[in-house]
C-alpha cells in the first residue's frame, strides 16, 4: 500500500523530476521526493513496491530488495531500471499521472546520457585550416609553455565564440609535433562544451576511447571514472603525449582529462575562464588584428576580388570586429558573388554573418545561461555605450549587485568585454546578435520602459555632479 502523506492546503508540492538532465540530478529529485513524504524507511518502499508488484502478478522470484531500493537513492549511478523507479515513486506519493512524469524523465536523462557517451576522440589531431594568419605572439606563447612542461601541464586558450579557438590549437599542436615535441602519443576530443545540440561529451566516455586508442582492450578498461583517470595516467607517465581538449566547459571535469606525467602537455580551448585547475596558464584569444583580418579575407576571397577600394575593404573588416568566423562568412560570400560590389556589404553585413553559422555559435554559448542573465544581455544591446554595473542596473531593473554578477557572468562567458574599471561593452557582432534578440524576445514597452529607466539614472547622475 502506498504511503499517504497528510495533506493542507499549504501543502509544498512533491519535486518536480522534468529538467533533470542527469541521472545524479533525477537521484537527488527522488531523495527530495523521499523527505517530502516523511522519509519513508527503505524496508517500506520495498514492501510498498514488492506489494503492488504482487498484486499486479509479478512472481516472487522477480521481486526487488532493500538493498536495490535502496541504491536507488544512491548518487553515482550508470543506470536506474524504469519499472522500479516509477514504482518506488508511486511507493512515496500514489499518483499515477506524477509517476508518468518521472518515467518520461528518465527516458529524457536516457537520450542525454546516450549522446553525451557518443564521443569524437582520435589518436591523430585534425588537419588545421588552410586561411590560418597572424596568431604569431599566441603561438609564441603555447610553444614557450609546452617547453615547460614540468611548471606547467596544460594550457587554456580562451576566447568568445568565432574567434579562432580551435584553429589556433591545431595549429599550435601541428607546429609542437613538427619540431620533434611531444610526438610519440597525440589525443584529440571534441568535448562538446558549447555544442548547439546534445550535451557535453562524458568525461568517462572520452577516457574510455582514449584508453582504447592506447591500446587496451574493452575488457581491460576500468568501469568507475576513478578507475579510467588511474589507468590513463598510469599509460601516460612517461610518454612524449600532446593533448588537444577542445571546446572545454566549466564543470566538465577537465582535470579528469589531463595526464600527470612531466612529459605531457595538454592544449585546451574554451569559451568561459575554468576555474580550479592546478598547474595550467590560459591564453586570452581576442579578434584578429587588422592586417591579419585583411590578410585573411584576401587568402579566402582573392586579393584581386578586394583591390579595387582597399578603403572599403578595411571598413567591412571594422564592421566585423575582426572577428575571424565573420571574416570568413564575409571572404565566402565575396568568391561566390562576384556581382556583389564591395559597397554592396556594408549594410548586410550583420545579417549575413550571423546567418552564416555566429548566430548559432552564440546561441550555443547562451543556452548554458540562466534565463534572467540572458535577458540582461538582450537588454544591454539597448545602450550602444559601455555600461557600469549601476547603469546596468537601472536599464535591466535590478538591485547593483545583482547586475554585477551578470555582468560577470556574461564576462566570463566572453559575452561581453572588460572595459576600464566597472565598465563592460560589446564585441560588434556579439551586440548585433543581442539587439536581433531584444527585438525578438521583449516586447517593445519592456525596452521603451528599460531605455526610460537608464535615461534617468543618466539625468540623475549629472544632477549629483
Amino acid at each position: 500500500m502506498a504511503f499517504v502523506r497528510p495533506t493542507s492546503r499549504a501543502e509544498v508540492r512533491p519535486p518536480d523530476p522534468a529538467g533533470a538532465t542527469t541521472l545524479d540530478d533525477l537521484v537527488a529529485r527522488l531523495r527530495l521526493l523521499k523527505a517530502w513524504a516523511g522519509d519513508r524507511p527503505y524496508t517500506a518502499i520495498t514492501d510498498a513496491v514488492n506489494g503492488g508488484w504482487k498484486r499486479a502478478g509479478r512472481p516472487a522470484g522477480e521481486l526487488t530488495t532493500r538493498s536495490t531500493v535502496a541504491g536507488y537513492f544512491t548518487l553515482g549511478r550508470r543506470r536506474l531500471d524504469e519499472e522500479l523507479l516509477v514504482a518506488i515513486v508511486r511507493a512515496l506519493h500514489d499518483d499515477a499521472a506524477y509517476a508518468e512524469r518521472w518515467r518520461r524523465a528518465l527516458m529524457h536523462v536516457r537520450g542525454e546520457t546516450v549522446a553525451a557517451a557518443l564521443v569524437d576522440a582520435r589518436k591523430e589531431l585534425p588537419p588545421g585550416i588552410p586561411d590560418f594568419v597572424g596568431r604569431d605572439r599566441e603561438l609564441r606563447r603555447v610553444t614557450e609553455l609546452a617547453a615547460l612542461a614540468s611548471p606547467c601541464r596544460a594550457v587554456v586558450i580562451r576566447g568568445m565564440p568565432g574567434v579562432g579557438k580551435t584553429s589556433l590549437a591545431l595549429r599550435a599542436a601541428h607546429h609542437l609535433v613538427g619540431r620533434g615535441r611531444l610526438h610519440r602519443v597525440r589525443l584529440f576530443a571534441d568535448l562538446r562544451g558549447c555544442a548547439p545540440t546534445g550535451p557535453p561529451a562524458d568525461p568517462g566516455a572520452v577516457l574510455g576511447d582514449f584508453l582504447r586508442l592506447l591500446g587496451l582492450r574493452g575488457d581491460e578498461i576500468p568501469a568507475t571514472l576513478d578507475g579510467r583517470i588511474d589507468r590513463y595516467r598510469h599509460l601516460l607517465r612517461d610518454q612524449d603525449a600532446l593533448v588537444v581538449l577542445d571546446d572545454a566547459a566549466p564543470g566538465h571535469h577537465v582535470e579528469a582529462l589531463l595526464p600527470t606525467g612531466a612529459r605531457s602537455f595538454t592544449i585546451i580551448t574554451s569559451r568561459y575562464t575554468l576555474p580550479g585547475l592546478a598547474r595550467v596558464e590560459e591564453v586570452p584569444l581576442g579578434p584578429l588584428r587588422a592586417h591579419e583580418a585583411l590578410s585573411m579575407l584576401g587568402r579566402i576571397a582573392g586579393h584581386l576580388r578586394l583591390g579595387a577600394d582597399p578603403g572599403i575593404v578595411r571598413r567591412i573588416a571594422a564592421s566585423v570586429g575582426h572577428l575571424p568566423l565573420a571574416v570568413a562568412v564575409i571572404g565566402e560570400h565575396l568568391g561566390r558573388h562576384p556581382d556583389w560590389l564591395l559597397a554592396d556589404y556594408l549594410k548586410p553585413l550583420p545579417a549575413l554573418v550571423l546567418a552564416g553559422g555566429l548566430r548559432d555559435a552564440l546561441a550555443a554559448s547562451e543556452r548554458h545561461l540562466p534565463a534572467e542573465t540572458r535577458r540582461v544581455l538582450r537588454l544591454l544591446a539597448l545602450n550602444r555605450r559601455e555600461v557600469d554595473s549601476p547603469a546596468a542596473a537601472a536599464l535591466v531593473g535590478l538591485d547593483v549587485e545583482t547586475a554585477r554578477r551578470h555582468l560577470e557572468t556574461l564576462a566570463a562567458a566572453h559575452l561581453l568585454e572588460r572595459a576600464a574599471g566597472d565598465a563592460f561593452g560589446f564585441h560588434r557582432m556579439v551586440r548585433a546578435y543581442a539587439i536581433e534578440r531584444v527585438r525578438t524576445d521583449e516586447p517593445i514597452s519592456q525596452r521603451r520602459a528599460a531605455l526610460s529607466r537608464l535615461a534617468e539614472h543618466y539625468r540623475n547622475g549629472r544632477l549629483v555632479h
